[in-house]
């Protein structure tokens, strides 16, 4: 038996479900769920989307996946009672579906998934630790900068002393200084730094414990949004609905 958060599923021949799955064991799969979709099966209401279930899984010489057995872990009921709260849960679902791909390596991820989903639910602030969850897992992706060197003279430097130039460009206070002139772009403080530094490296209960101002969500907006376009991330569809949401 593994653990499995539900993504998403489609209907096969009528009866069967087709289930995206990130589990425990196996990071993320397809498995095929005979006969989920009739009235009389033990799967109804087991597997659907956001879901965390306990699964028996079946793996053929081929590699498919067969679910023989699904017992229900956690629905995130209060999160389903506050529009806000389960669009950015199933935000975190749409992540984790179209930024994974199939591979045993890719079950790091679950465990970085399950708790900002039961953050999201449980703690305050759910749409700040919603941009701490993408900022945790594009770090995770290997895709969010160091702030550990100057990308103009390759010094080691603290992070105090750090400035970031168009978002994933930093440098240090005297290259700054020395070369201003020739940078095109917005700088951000150090402080701002700081708080992206913190989130990757502490739990959403330490992180939710620094006091933020608007500017600070502004900034990790659009930290993680240049991120996401400079990598040429798919596009999470939730995002429209926390937006108008959030508003």
């Amino acid at each position: 038996m593994t653990s499995g958060i539900i993504l998403g599923y489609s209907v096969q021949k009528e009866y069967d479900r087709f289930v995206s799955i990130f589990t425990r064991t196996y990071g993320k799969i397809r498995a095929t769920a005979k006969f989920a979709q009739k009235p009389s099966s033990p799967f109804v209401g087991r597997l659907d989307k956001t879901n965390i279930c306990k699964l028996s899984l079946y793996k053929s010489t081929k590699g498919n996946f067969t679910i023989r057995q699904c017992v229900l872990e956690k629905t995130f009921q209060k999160a389903r009672n506050d529009i806000l709260r389960f669009a950015l849960i199933e935000g975190v679902t749409e992540i984790a579906d179209k930024l994974t791909y199939q591979h045993y390596g890719m079950k790091k991820y679950f465990t970085l998934i399950e708790e900002a989903m039961s953050a999201i639910e449980a703690l305050e602030k759910p749409y700040l630790i919603y941009l701490i969850f993408k900022i945790k897992f594009l770090d995770m992706a290997g895709i969010v900068p160091s702030f550990k060197h100057c990308m103009m003279c390759n010094k080691k430097i603290e992070i105090g002393d750090i400035v970031a130039w168009n978002i994933e460009n930093l440098i240090c206070n005297s290259c700054l200084q020395e070369k201003q002139s020739k940078l095109q772009g917005n700088t951000f403080e150090p402080n701002m730094l700081k708080l992206v530094n913190f989130a990757m490296k502490n739990d959403y209960e330490k992180t939710l414990q620094i006091k933020t101002s608007k500017e600070d969500i502004e900034f990790l907006e659009a930290i993680i949004s240049e991120i996401w376009h400079g990598h040429n991330l798919p596009q999470i569809n939730s995002d429209k609905v926390i937006s108008s949401l959030h508003l």
